[in-house]
């Protein structure tokens, strides 16, 4: 591949940014490399390779749904600072 500064100017519009005179001369001297990179990947038979949602496998590490009797009010509300017989009492936030 001819890597000139049509091709930059190019992959500049592409990626939506603006590269200095030195980032332009690294890039067009770093491009073959990784063009011959993408070559040898392209090459690799991944025909027998499992497809992968993730690269890393999950495990569900949840606990069972089980459903259990709720909570008495008592125990809720035992170690509130402030309370009444029904719920938690807070300081007001909005006048």
């Amino acid at each position: 591949m001819n890597i000139d500064d049509k091709l930059i100017t190019y992959l500049e519009e592409l990626a939506n940014f603006t590269l200095t005179d030195d980032e332009k001369a690294k890039l067009t001297a770093d491009l073959p490399q990784v063009f011959d990179s993408l070559t040898k990947l392209v090459a690799l038979d991944t025909g027998d390779a499992q497809e992968l949602i993730q690269p890393i496998e999950r495990v569900n590490v949840f606990r069972e749904d089980i459903a259990a009797p709720p909570f008495g009010r008592e125990l809720i509300l035992q170690n509130a600072q402030v309370r009444n017989e029904e719920a938690f009492i807070a300081p007001r936030t909005v006048e």
